[in-house]
């Protein structure tokens, strides 16, 4: 599923604030660099929906934990 511009500047925000030198490993996607991610999302590549879903699931998880 596509996702919103607005999801997409929340993770772009949240992984900017990434240090350079980090990696995420994503299992049997490999392992991308703070810059790789990034690119991945701005071009809405299957990497770049694959990580906002994962940001956006873990921010509503953390609303929901503040909301009970």
């Amino acid at each position: 599923m596509p996702f919103s511009e607005d999801e997409a500047q929340i993770t772009l925000e949240r992984i900017r604030d990434m240090p350079r030198g980090i990696k995420l490993n994503l299992g049997s996607h490999g392992a991308f660099t703070r810059d790789e991610l990034i690119d991945a999302i701005n071009t809405h590549s299957e990497i770049g929906e694959l990580v906002v879903r994962m940001q956006m699931a873990y921010v509503r998880s953390f609303r929901e934990r503040v909301d009970e």
